[in-house]
């Protein structure tokens, strides 16, 4: 098997790969849905994408917010450590799993963010990184009320 599928993965892409693979019997294709992150400016968050890629379920939406707004945290912390260590791989594996999971959440704004120093920690630009920092944990600070307001 040689499909690769980006993040965040859209049902109806991976139904597509998988049927490459499997008579198409065996599996459902679900409908059309919305892509997740807009290929114009990113939102901080788009409930909308997010709940059409988990089939409409608001509770699930809800769970994986609330588990990815107490980890995100964390995840600042220890860049913070592997930029004092500079550790430029490190930084780069931590941007990239950030990243991945914003996508997956459609958290625009910190999908892009986490991108941005993801490929600056590619390049060695710790710098770089560091600014990023600055706008990764205002993003944060902004999507923890968007969440909020989205999920009442």
């Amino acid at each position: 098997m040689n499909d690769f599928v980006s993040k965040p993965v859209n049902p109806q892409t991976l139904a597509t790969v998988i049927g490459k693979w499997i008579p198409q019997k065996a599996i459902p294709v679900p409908g059309s849905f919305p892509s997740s992150i807009p290929s114009s400016a990113p939102s901080v968050f788009d409930k909308a994408g997010l709940e059409a890629r988990l089939d409409g379920d608001e509770l699930l939406a809800r769970e994986l917010l609330v588990s990815f707004l107490r980890t995100v945290p964390l995840e600042m912390e220890a860049l913070k450590k592997l930029l004092k260590a500079e550790d430029a791989p490190g930084v780069q594996f931590k941007a990239h799993a950030i990243k991945g999971v914003a996508a997956n959440l459609s958290c625009g704004e910190i999908f892009a963010t986490a991108l941005a120093m993801e490929m600056a920690a590619k390049a060695s630009d710790l710098e770089a990184v560091k600014s990023c920092l600055t706008d990764l944990e205002r993003q944060f600070d902004r999507l923890k009320i968007v969440v909020k307001e989205a999920f009442p």
